[in-house]
Order: structure tokens, then sequence, then C-alpha cells
């Protein structure tokens, strides 16, 4: 499977929908700026995508997007539009162009909602991407998710036939000790091939260095596939399971905000050899003058998860200037 264009790590989550959420970053961040005047908060914004990758196999991807995002108030917060430009030396697999809408609503049923939406175009077929989540707290060291979620399968056999999936499920999260939170969630894939898998994730994070940001992380993720109608369009163990330590760094210097995350560990596919599995990732974002905002981001990841073949890796890297006025 092409990992260039699969949906992301934890992450990875809805390429047009994303860069519509990017385009408001600027009026996001500036509530927590010095100065910062709520009557003056931008309701449209511009953005510019560049994005760099290249894999084991040798696929290598330029892609450049211009979009730009509305705020509309009530329930539908924002609306926008993102289209990738012609050219011709891309190799990767393609996902037209998308109009996006993100939904907020601030409580239901005692929870929180987040939500967004878009529509592509794949294979000459019409799907719907984004995802929701309903997250509540019944006491302050629990929390509860329900989760769905939908998407195009990303490898170019699966985009040319249009194939899509969605995903529901539920997670819980929960306090151990003070600094010590474990989480986990159980859900259901679905693909409109007939395939299915089963997946169950379990989180471990201790916030080793609370006034840097700094967390270190075990994460365990496995998934079973009912492939009956499975037509090899895309990478599809019957069991993939994955274990991963990680250290996680998020802290913010004046007005910019820096990521990282530096993993190790080990997978299996169909219970067989353990082969390692290494992830090193990077992001910044912030103002550069006014509100004019860059963010740039990179990413290394060794992982079979992302293909069919032998030692599979890939990089990433990308860079996103936006401009709310």
């Amino acid at each position: 499977m092409n990992a260039l264009v699969k949906r992301r790590s934890e992450g990875s989550r809805r390429l047009a929908v994303a860069a519509a959420a990017i385009a408001f970053s600027g009026a996001i961040h500036a509530q927590s700026m010095p100065g910062f005047d709520a009557a003056q908060t931008p309701s449209t914004a511009l953005l510019g995508n560049v994005d760099f990758a290249v894999d084991a196999d040798g696929v290598h991807v330029s892609s450049v997007r211009l979009g730009g995002a509305h705020a509309c108030g009530s329930y539908l917060t924002k609306l926008g539009f993102v289209a990738p430009l012609p050219n011709p030396r891309i190799t990767a697999p393609t996902d037209g162009s998308a109009f996006a809408a993100l939904l907020g609503r601030p409580t239901v049923a005692g929870g929180a909602i987040e939500a967004e939406a878009g529509i592509v175009q794949v294979g000459g077929r019409t799907r719907i991407v984004g995802d929701a989540t309903w997250r509540a707290r019944p006491v302050a060291t629990t929390g509860v998710d329900l989760i769905a979620a939908a998407d195009v399968v990303g490898t170019q056999a699966a985009i040319d036939r249009g194939i899509a999936y969605g995903f529901v499920g539920a997670a819980a999260e929960q306090a151990l000790a003070e600094r010590i939170t474990a989480r986990g969630l159980a859900g259901v894939q679905s693909f409109t091939d007939g395939n299915e898998r089963l997946h169950m994730r379990a989180r471990l994070t201790w916030q080793a260095l609370p006034a840097y940001g700094v967390e270190a992380v075990l994460r365990w993720r496995q998934y079973e596939s009912r492939d009956d109608a499975f037509d090899g369009a895309y990478f599809n163990p019957d069991r993939y399971a994955q274990w991963q330590g990680m250290l996680d760094m998020r802290h913010r210097i004046g007005a910019w905000t820096l990521a990282g995350a530096l993993g190790a560990g080990f997978e299996a596919v169909d219970g067989g050899e353990r082969r390692p599995v290494r992830t090193i990732a990077v992001r910044a974002e912030g103002a550069l003058v006014e509100r004019l905002r860059l963010s740039v981001h990179a990413r290394y990841n060794r992982s079979k998860d992302d293909a069919d073949v032998a030692d599979f890796s890939y990089g990433q890297a990308g860079v996103t200037l936006s401009y709310p006025f």
C-alpha cells in the first residue's frame, strides 16, 4: 500500500478537510496571543500547501494545493474549498478536488462534538470523507469518546475503483495517577469492496516533563481482517499487530508551537516474524509577519503496515501558508 496517500498516522487523518482546518489556524492561535481582539477575529482565510514525499518503492511525490475557508457562525462553523493544481510530474495516486465543511457544536447529551466533513471525487465516484467525535467526561479523571469516520483508500488501484471505508468505534481514557493516563479503543472498519476489519488499540502515557510538554508513551494496536471479498487493491493481512514506545514533545515558544515524536518498536504480520518499527516526526507552526502563518512538518516512518513489501519506509515533508483576513 502506498503510504504517501494513506490515512494518517493517528494523524492522519483526510487531506481536503484538514487543509480547510489549517486555513483557520491563524484565527485559532491568535486567541492566545497578546493584543488579540475578539471583535476583529478574521472570518476568511486563504491557504497554500506544498508536499514532498518518497518511499522505499521509489514513489516520488510533489503536490501543490490552493484553497480557502470562510467562517459561517452557528453550528456550521467553517466552510472551505481545496483544489490540487495540475502537475504532470506527480506519480502518486490523485484524489481530485474537494469541498470541505467543518462543523462544531458545543454540547450534546452532556458531551462535546467535534466534526468535519468533505466530498471527494475518486474513480469516477463521489465519496464522503471526514470524522465526528462525541467526547464526554463523566468525572474529572475519566473520558469517553464515540467516533465515526469515513475516507478513501489511498493506493492507486483502490482510487481507480473508488474504494472507500467507514469506521465506527468507542474509546475510554482513565487517569491512573497524577501524570499517568491509560486509553483504549475498539472499532469496526467497513470497506466498500466488502472487506471488514476489527481494530483494537491501547495507549499508556506518562507526562515526564509537563513544563516542557514531554510525554513518554507506550502504544499497541492490532487489527484483524475479514477479506472474503478482498481483491488485492491494498495491503490487507489477516492480522496485523504493532507495539511502539515513543517520546512526544509539544512546546510553545513565543508565537511558535513546536512538536516532535521519536518512536521505536516492532510489528508482526499474520503472527509471523517480528520486524522493527521506527518513527520520527517534527512540526513547527507560528506567525511569520502579522497574520501570515507558516506550518512546516516532516516525518519518517518504517513500518510494513503501509505496504506489502519487505522493509518498507517512507519520508514526508510539507509547508503550508495561511493568511486569515
